[in-house]
């Protein structure tokens, strides 16, 4: 969300986003430096290495899902079925949102969910001048998608509103 906010503010423009900008940055850069000094700020951070471990299992999971129906996956909730059917339902995603759509979708899917999800992109582009809103459609773009490499699935909260936007224009 962060990166979000940083790239909306650059966006806006101005010489009072600037100032925005670079006091985000220092917030940014003084935050990291206490959650490094002092890890207990982040409760999950004890976990981390146990968080990263599990992480590679559902990716090496999903990867192998993926490789069984690599052109059309295994439908909408695919890595959901698989996961209730090997006795593992608390695993409702892939925890990688291109992942989770290789599983669900396959690579006929996701080629055409990147097609037209380019050729949105590139047309909310050209009318930047003209639409307001473009700063914050590109900047929710963005937080998911750096979201998206470590957690979140195409029906996640998070991605459902990136998958919303992209529908709505």
């Amino acid at each position: 969300m962060g990166a979000g906010l940083l790239l909306l503010f650059i966006l806006k423009g101005g010489k009072r986003n600037k100032r925005v900008v670079f006091i985000g940055i220092g917030i940014a850069v003084v935050a990291v430096i206490c959650l490094l000094l002092f890890p207990v700020l982040v409760p999950r951070e004890s976990n981390f290495p146990r968080s990263v471990h599990l992480r590679e299992m559902i990716w090496t999971e999903a990867w192998h899902i993926f490789a069984a129906r690599p052109l059309f996956g295994g439908g909408f909730l695919g890595y959901q079925l698989y996961s209730v059917h090997a006795g593992e339902a608390f695993r409702v995603h892939a925890h990688n949102i291109l992942l989770d759509m290789l599983d669900n979708f396959g690579l006929v899917g996701c080629a055409l969910i990147g097609v037209y999800s380019v050729r949105v992109i590139f047309h909310r582009i050209q009318d930047f001048h003209r639409d307001r809103m473009i700063p914050l459609f590109l900047a929710v773009l963005l937080a998911t998608a750096i979201h998206g490499i470590t957690d979140v699935p195409i029906l996640g909260s998070q991605s459902g509103t990136f998958i919303m936007l992209l529908l709505a224009l």
